[in-house]
């Protein structure tokens, strides 16, 4: 019978000192990760201008190209002129479905009131919100997702834009939100969500320079990192995809390289490289590669 080896106390002590050593040249190169502030857009069928947004250390506009300034980690809220929308998790994209996740019906009339609210109606490349929004005040009454919700929204914008608005159908906003999801890589056109995976949630394990965070199989095609926290620290560190946890020897990258910047409560989308699948990996790392050094990861199981 196989009888594993047993070591030494001395070789129990080298080993530890070998893995210890890994983590601290792992932890000590000569990056500097640089300040949680981020850059992020609101995005409906284009890049929206001109909604206020507040965080805990940030306010302003979303600018022309639908930008807004915050700090990884931190809760913003928009408003349009003085209706406030439901706080979210500040991250690099926001959209109607970031706001109201699984509520379709609000998530469409979001995006009728934002399309309908666009000063010049061409709303494939952007919309600007005028500054006529000022007179919309935290006393306007908006029910998303109800049925008053067509009235409240037609008297809003005649008082915005003049008699001639119009609230655009639901099925026109949705189409146009789904196609600028689909131009701007954040949904797949052709996915399908079939494999036995897809809605799975696992927690990373924390090894090393604070990783944590959840992953979850959103579809056949990608998966996404909720709340995921790292401290930026360590030479070529990425998402590291394998079999079994063979991370230096049976893997693929998955996601952007994550050293060099901090990492707050943020969400990351990990899309599956072309000629991967779900059924290529059960095994997800944040690896640091030029040491061979695991700073968390999850598990899914037999492949």
């Amino acid at each position: 019978m196989f009888q594993p080896v047993k070591l030494s106390k001395v070789g129990q002590l080298a080993s530890i000192g070998v893995l210890s050593l890994s983590l601290f040249a792992c932890g000590n190169d000569d990056s500097d990760p640089a300040s949680p502030l981020r850059t992020g857009v609101f995005l409906d069928s284009a890049p929206v201008e001109g909604l206020s947004y507040v965080t805990a250390t940030m306010s302003g506009e979303t600018d022309a190209d639908g930008e807004f300034n915050f700090n990884a980690g931190e809760m913003i809220t928009f408003s349009i002129g003085g209706l406030e929308l439901p706080e979210v998790q500040a991250s690099n994209t926001v959209t109607p479905i970031t706001l109201f996740a699984n509520d379709e019906e609000s998530v469409a009339d979001l995006s009728r009131l934002l399309q309908s609210l666009d000063e010049d109606g061409v709303i494939e490349d952007s919309i600007s919100l005028s500054m006529n929004i000022q007179s919309i005040t935290s006393d306007t009454q908006i029910d998303f997702g109800e049925d008053a919700f067509d009235a409240q929204a037609q008297a809003l914008l005649i008082d915005v834009n003049g008699p001639q608005a119009t609230l655009i159908e639901a099925e026109t906003a949705s189409a146009n939100l789904n196609q600028a999801l689909v131009d701007n890589e954040l949904i797949s056109e052709d996915c399908t969500a079939e494999h036995p995976l897809v809605g799975r949630s696992m927690e990373l394990s924390s090894l090393a320079h604070g990783v944590s965070g959840t992953v979850t199989v959103m579809n056949d095609c990608e998966l996404e990192v909720t709340n995921f926290n790292y401290d930026g620290g360590g030479p070529n560190v990425f998402f590291f995809a394998a079999v079994d946890r063979a991370y230096s020897s049976n893997y693929f990258v998955i996601g952007p390289q994550l050293n060099g910047q901090r990492w707050v409560n943020d969400t990351l989308r990990l899309p599956i490289p072309e000629g991967k699948s779900l059924d290529d990996f059960n095994s997800l790392s944040v690896w640091c590669s030029d040491f061979n050094a695991n700073f968390g990861e999850v598990f899914f199981g037999e492949s």
